[in-house]
């Protein structure tokens, strides 16, 4: 081992900020529903945060141990993503529940930026992409035959009786 390896692992990590959680992070949302239509958008910002725990200070470090990591960038640049979420809601046929359709939206900006980040590794977020759904529901009607329904009862009815005697 040597007098490097031995500064490095003494390394004072006091004050550094916790990987990953930035100092600032919001969310936001409105919602707006009439008529069977649905609207809502969400937004949210996140502030800057590091991908180590080593924060502002990384330069100093590699400057007093060159080579202890092999990155000098640490920084998870701030980034802002808006999602938008449609939905309608309308009959057509009597005997048939609303049908609904959907479109969801998400990173409407199409905003470039990494949601996450550990030591070299910076992960991108998803680019625009959007789903979309039509959902339609239908009431079924179900006939049980009488003999399944007494035969359902009376094994209950016996079950129940068999606990009473035991």
């Amino acid at each position: 081992m040597t007098d490097d390896s031995i500064a490095i692992t003494n390394l004072n990590l006091d004050g550094n900020k916790i990987t990953g959680f930035p100092d600032f992070l919001t969310n936001i949302g409105i919602a707006f529903q009439q008529s069977g239509f649905y609207l809502r958008l969400n937004s949210k910002y996140v502030g800057d945060f590091y991908s180590d725990n080593y924060d502002e200070k990384l330069n100093n470090y590699l400057t007093q141990y060159p080579g202890f990591v092999d990155y000098s960038d640490n920084l998870n640049e701030a980034y802002f993503v808006s999602d938008v979420f449609l939905s309608y809601e309308f009959s057509l046929i009597n005997f048939l529940n609303p049908w609904k359709v959907y479109l969801q939206v998400n990173n409407i900006f199409d905003n470039l930026y990494s949601a996450y980040a550990i030591g070299k590794e910076f992960f991108p977020a998803a680019e625009r992409n959007w789903l979309a759904e039509f959902k339609l529901d239908y009431k079924l009607c179900v006939s049980v035959p009488l003999w399944l329904i007494i035969f359902t009862t009376e094994t209950q009815r016996h079950k129940e009786i068999r606990k009473q005697i035991t």
